[in-house]
């Protein structure tokens, strides 16, 4: 759980340090996402479902493929 923190601490460390530092090359990085995520895409439910799979102790490239597949690939709704 302590590994799992960490590194969650340092992405968004690098995340405020970038949007501080590069705020043009940060807002270039926001809209590509944004441009890659299918358009039915629900972020935060993706990221919750992400969570609670690897809380409960799920395989984690099985998790981030789910959450892959969820914002990325389009979903008939």
């Amino acid at each position: 759980m302590l590994k799992r923190l960490c590194i969650a601490l340092a992405l968004l460390g690098l995340w405020t340090a970038m949007r501080l530092n590069a705020p043009a090359q940060a807002q270039r990085w926001e809209q590509a996402l944004g441009a890659l995520s299918a358009p039915s895409c629900d972020l935060f439910g993706a990221c919750e479902t992400l969570g609670s799979g690897l809380s409960r102790g799920e395989d984690a490239v099985a998790c981030l493929g789910t959450w892959c597949e969820a914002v990325f690939l389009p979903q008939s709704r």
